[in-house]
C-alpha cells in the first residue's frame, strides 16, 4: 500500500532549465546550472525507476506500506531526505537510498566506492551510499523515539539501476546495494522470518500495538518538504549561481499594502465574508481554491480515500478523509489566531489559538466533544494534498496540520476563573503557501457550522470564491456537480433534497435557493 508519493519536482526543474537560458548569465555560471540541472534531472529518473519496482510489487499489498520522498527533521537540527521507505509485516523498516548512474561502480575491499569516468578510461572517488543511507536510519530511529514507538528492525539499503555494472571485493559485506529489480526478492524472504542484517536494533519482532499502516500513516505526518519560492538566484555582477537562503514566504505577511489584481472570477466582500489584502497580519479563513479544487469532501460523515478532482481551475489530488467538519475546524483556527503569524525557514505557519474559542464555533455554540475534535485532528494531521492552481501558477504539495502542542500562554476561563493553556498550532507547509499565495477569504465560519448537510456548506464556500453570479443565479444541480457531491441522478436528487433543508441557513449568509436555481442576495 503506497501511504505517500513523491513531492513534485517540475517547478525546481522548469526554473533551472529558465536560468539555463538567460543570455545575461556567464560561462561558469551557467556551467553550474547545467551540472545541477543533470544532477536532478539524473536523481528524479532514478527514483521513478526504483519506484516502479516498488510499486509494481507492494502497491496493493495490505501488508506492506510504501512512503516516497520522505523528509525528517530532528530538534537538534539534523535531517534526512528519504527517497523511498518500505515497511513489511514483521515491522523491518528499509530506507532505500537510490544512485543513478550510467557508469560502473567499485567497492573496494575496505567500502570505498569508486565510480568509473569514461572520458579518463579511470576509476573516481565518490561518497559511501552505505553511510549515507545509515545516516538516514540514524535520524528515522531517533524520529520513531520521538513518536513513542518501538525501536523498530531499521534496514539501510542502496538500490541501483537495472543496467549498471558493479565489482565488489570478497573483503567487504555488500549485500545491502542490490540492484532495484531484486529488493523484493529480500522483503519476500524477510517476511517468511529470514531476518536480513540490522545496524540498529536487535533481531527480534517488536511488540507494537500498531498496525503496519497505522506506523506508516504516523511517519508521514513528520514529513517536512523544503519549500524554498526561489532556489537559485543569479547575480550579474559576481556571475554566479547560488542557493538562495530565503525564507520560505518571506513577505507574505508584510505591513507594506500592495495593490493585489485578482482574475476576472476572484472572490469579493459577501455577507459575511471579505476578501483579505496582505496588509492584514492574522491569517485567512480559508482561501479560494480549497474549495474550488475540492479539497474538503462535500459532507459531514468522509470515507479515507483517494480522490483525483480535475476543474476548470486546476488540479488536485487529496488522500485522507476530510470533509466539510474538517473544513469547518481548518477555519475556525485561522479565524480565532491570537498572534501573528511564525513562518520558519522551513514555511511551516505557527498560530496561537484559543482551543476553547475552536470548540465553540465548530459546536455551533456550543463546545463540541473534544473526543470529536481530537479524531478530527487527526485525520487533519494524516491527510496528503497535491494542488496545482493555474490562476496563480501555484504547485503545493505535503499537509495540512503538521502538530498542536500546548502553548506556555494562558487565558482565564470566565466561568471558572481558572487559566486554560492556548494551543501552538502549526500547519504544514504545503496549507501555509496556499494560505499565503492563494486569493485569501476571511469570515466567521460559525454560520456555516449551522447548516445541517455538508453539501450546503460546500456549494456555500464555492460560491463565496466568486466576484460575480451568471445571468439568473447557479443551476443548483451544477453547484452539486462543481462540489464534488455528484453521480448519477439518484445522487444528484438526493443533494437537492439536502441542500434545500438548508434554505433558511443558506440565506442567513446572503444565498437563495429558489426551485431550482440559486442566487446571491446581493452583489458588491
Amino acid at each position: 500500500m503506497i501511504l505517500k508519493y513523491a513531492d513534485d519536482k517540475s517547478v525546481e526543474l522548469k526554473r533551472l532549465k529558465k536560468l539555463c537560458k538567460n543570455r545575461e548569465m556567464g560561462v561558469d555560471s551557467r556551467k553550474r546550472v547545467e551540472t545541477e540541472l543533470r544532477k536532478r534531472n539524473s536523481g528524479v529518473k532514478g527514483e521513478k525507476e526504483v519506484a516502479y519496482f516498488v510499486n509494481f510489487h507492494f502497491a496493493e499489498s495490505e501488508h506492506v506500506m510504501v512512503i516516497h520522498d520522505l523528509r525528517l527533521e530532528l530538534p537538534d537540527g539534523r535531517s534526512a531526505q528519504i527517497d523511498h521507505i518500505v515497511i513489511d509485516s514483521n515491522y523491518c523498516i528499509y530506507v532505500l537510498e537510490i544512485k543513478n548512474t550510467a557508469h560502473q561502480f567499485m567497492i573496494t575491499g575496505c567500502g570505498e566506492f569508486l565510480r568509473f569516468n569514461a572520458a579518463t578510461g579511470k576509476y573516481e572517488g565518490m561518497g559511501s551510499p552505505i553511510e549515507q543511507g545509515i545516516r538516514h536510519a540514524l535520524v528515522l530511529a531517533k524520529s520513531l523515539d520521538m513518536l513513542g514507538l518501538p525501536r523498530f528492525q531499521i534496514v539501510p539499503m542502496v538500490l541501483l539501476p537495472t543496467n549498471v555494472a558493479v565489482e565488489r571485493s570478497v573483503e567487504f559485506d555488500s549485500s545491502m546495494v542490490v540492484k532495484a529489480d531484486q529488493f523484493y526478492k529480500l522483503v519476500a524472504k524477510n517476511s517468511e522470518g529470514i531476518n536480513s542484517k540490522n545496524y540498529l536494533s536487535g533481531l527480534e519482532r517488536p511488540l507494537c500495538n500498531l498496525t503496519v499502516e497505522e506506523v506508516g500513516r504516523k511517519l508521514v505526518k513528520l514529513h517536512k518538504p523544503i519549500v524554498i519560492k526561489n532556489p537559485f538566484m543569479f547575480s550579474s555582477e559576481e556571475g554566479l549561481v547560488k542557493k538562495a537562503k530565503v525564507k520560505a514566504f518571506e513577505g507574505a505577511w508584510s505591513i507594506k499594502s500592495r495593490k493585489l489584481d485578482f482574475p476576472v472570477d476572484a472572490p469579493i466582500q459577501l455577507k459575511g465574508a471579505e476578501v483579505c489584502n496582505e496588509t492584514h497580519w492574522e491569517p485567512p479563513s480559508t482561501t479560494a481554491h480549497q474549495s474550488r479544487l475540492q479539497l474538503f469532501q462535500p459532507t459531514r460523515r468522509p470515507d479515507r480515500i483517494e480522490r483525483v478532482i480535475n476543474t476548470e481551475w486546476g488540479w488536485a489530488k487529496v488522500v485522507g478523509k476530510i470533509g466539510q467538519g474538517h473544513a469547518d475546524i481548518m477555519e475556525a483556527i485561522c479565524w480565532h489566531t491570537e498572534n501573528s503569524p511564525i513562518i520558519q525557514e522551513t514555511g511551516q505557519l505557527h498560530l496561537l489559538v484559543d482551543p476553547y474559542r475552536v470548540r465553540v464555533t465548530i459546536g455551533g455554540g456550543k463546545a463540541c466533544s473534544g473526543d470529536t475534535l481530537n479524531r478530527m485532528i487527526d485525520d487533519l494531521k494524516e491527510v496528503t494534498i497535491t494542488l496545482e492552481i493555474k490562476a496563480q501558477q501555484l504547485k503545493v504539495c505535503g499537509g495540512i496540520l503538521t502538530r498542536i502542542n500546548q502553548s506556555s500562554v494562558t487565558r482565564i476561563n470566565p466561568l471558572t476563573g481558572q487559566q486554560r493553556f492556548l494551543w501552538d498550532v502549526t500547519l504544514d507547509s504545503a496549507f501555509a503557501s496556499l494560505l499565503s499565495d492563494d486569493l485569501k477569504l476571511r469570515y466567521d465560519p460559525a454560520a456555516l457550522v449551522k447548516m445541517e448537510t455538508g453539501v450546503s456548506q460546500a456549494i456555500a464556500r464555492h460560491i463565496f470564491t466568486h466576484r460575480s453570479q451568471p445571468c439568473g443565479g447557479w443551476y443548483l444541480d451544477t453547484l452539486i456537480r462543481l462540489v464534488g457531491a455528484g453521480g448519477d441522478s439518484v445522487s444528484i436528487r438526493n443533494r437537492r433534497r439536502e441542500v434545500r433543508k438548508d434554505i433558511e441557513n443558506l440565506r442567513a449568509v446572503g444565498i437563495i435557493v429558489a426551485k431550482d436555481r440559486v442566487y446571491r442576495s446581493h452583489s458588491v
